[in-house]
């Protein structure tokens, strides 16, 4: 704040706190949880102490110990690794206390920002003839509400820090870390014969931006039956042999039926003569072997939910287990088919939006990529003259669209045709970041698992006025006209 032209009114503070915060969170994990959960790194007015902070959270969000050498590493070798060891040495139990010291520092930050904030304003406004008064009055009221909370609204960034972190992130995606690929070529990147608007070739571009992201959500639409379990299965074991950590509730399909499938996928194998019981030892025993491997990183969780009867929860406590699970698990990401289902008192759309924002912002929180499978409206599918997947056609609120960075709708024409299935297609639906609507063909063999040979494909989806209802004699109309 400027007092008088040319002098700059600093707050003093006393770093020491701040210094004893860092280090009780570095040597004792009691203390880190509770941290964790409170402090965010504009909070420290040192611009060091604030990078070190970002670190932690890192580490906390991966589930690594916050030891110096970890956090230089997190940070991309800023952070001076002496000055952390000094930390450490100065700190080597958490000092009983520790919750004085981090009041005192959330003290500090209310200070500076309300001297940052409205007193600045106010001696500006006041200093200024042609200010209305009842702006100055406006201004006044406004300081001790600031003065107020002692640091419990820390959710208004500091622009400084703010535009520090992000220049990290923009770095980071210059060392390869811009986009996440599901592991599925032709869904990852375009083909050689795929063009952009211009005529230039797009072969071996990203096709989703950013992919399977932390901290972003995707959802899987279909039709009951469509495939986007078993599609769903295959994105996670490709995720998983990325080395990438999942936790998989499969409440679609179940626990132990998605375990085998995706060691069928792994294997090859035919899931028909698995479930009929017609395969060899040396098959059986690789298939246990399989399964084995793969729950190294992929954790299920079955439904915690529905288990007792005449116990109800609240939207809010399981969406408060959800978090639990995701941060047991200690996953990259989180697959919930259907997560809907854990809802059982949901009573109306606009619920359903709430707890949709808020698995959103738990996403966000936990640094997860979420993949959130939901059905399409078979009965209003069955009625349309198209009955690819759309937006429109998810089942729930529409914030099943607002909150989606990501849509993928899975189709199989043969469901809809009574021909051989033989291909399917994963039509994206919604891009934040990048070209929607496209189609993509696949061949299908969806007794192994196979997705072949990806191109993409004339897509029109329309509106969905546009996309007509079918008459009694089997003709589609739309418009009043009727179509072979």
């Amino acid at each position: 704040m400027t007092a008088q032209a040319g002098e700059v009114f600093k707050v003093p503070h006393d770093l020491v706190n701040e210094q004893i915060v860092l280090a009780a969170a570095l040597v004792d994990k009691t203390a880190r949880d509770l941290l964790v959960q409170r402090v965010r790194p504009d909070m420290f007015l040192d611009a060091n102490h604030a990078r070190i902070w970002t670190s932690v959270l890192d580490a906390d969000r991966k589930k690594v110990l916050p030891d110096p050498s970890t956090l230089v590493q997190l940070s991309g070798g800023v952070l001076d690794k002496s000055y952390l060891d000094d930390l450490v040495t100065a700190h080597p139990s958490t000092p009983s206390n520790v919750r004085h010291h981090l009041d005192a520092l959330l003290w500090d930050g209310t200070r500076a920002k309300t001297v940052n904030g409205p007193l600045s304003e106010f001696m500006t406004a006041l200093r200024n003839p042609s200010t209305p008064p009842e702006r100055v009055r406006a201004l006044a009221n406004q300081i001790p509400v600031a003065l107020q909370g002692g640091g419990s609204r820390s959710f208004l960034r500091d622009g400084v820090q703010l535009a520090t972190e992000h220049a990290r992130t923009i770095a980071a995606r210059r060392k390869g870390q811009a986009v996440y690929p599901f592991g599925l070529q032709a869904l990852d990147e375009y083909g050689p014969n795929d063009v952009d608007e211009k005529g230039q070739t797009l072969k071996g571009t990203p096709l989703l931006i950013p992919g399977a992201a932390p901290g972003k959500t995707t959802v899987i639409t279909g039709i009951s039956g469509g495939g986007k379990s078993t599609f769903t299965a295959l994105l996670v074991l490709l995720l998983a042999r990325q080395g990438r950590k999942v936790l998989y509730g499969a409440w679609e399909m179940g626990s132990e039926e998605t375990l085998e499938l995706l060691a069928c996928i792994s294997m090859g194998l035919s899931r028909a003569r698995v479930k009929t019981g017609n395969i060899t030892d040396a098959e059986e025993k690789l298939l246990a072997a399989t399964m084995l491997a793969i729950q190294q990183y992929v954790k299920f969780c079955d439904m915690p939910f529905l288990k007792q009867r005449g116990v109800r929860v609240t939207h809010d406590e399981v969406l408060d287990e959800l978090h639990g699970y995701i941060a047991d698990a200690g996953c990259e990401i989180a697959v919930f088919d259907l997560w809907r289902r854990a809802f059982r008192r949901m009573r109306d759309e606009g619920e359903e939006a709430e707890a949709l924002y808020r698995q959103q912002a738990i996403f966000e929180e936990t640094q997860v990529h979420g993949i959130l499978v939901q059905q399409q409206r078979l009965k209003e599918v069955e009625k349309r003259a198209n009955p690819r997947p759309t937006r429109e056609g998810i089942k729930g609120s529409s914030a099943w669209v607002d909150i989606a960075d990501l849509i993928i709708g899975m189709y199989l024409p043969a469901l809809m045709k009574g021909t051989p299935c033989t291909t399917c297609e994963t039509i994206i639906l919604k891009q934040r970041y990048g070209r929607w609507p496209l189609a993509i063909e696949h061949g299908w063999d969806g007794d192994t698992v196979k997705l072949t040979n990806g191109r993409i494909v004339a897509y029109d989806p329309g509106s969905e006025d546009e996309l007509g209802t079918r008459d009694k004699g089997s003709k589609w109309t739309s418009g009043g006209k009727k179509k072979p």
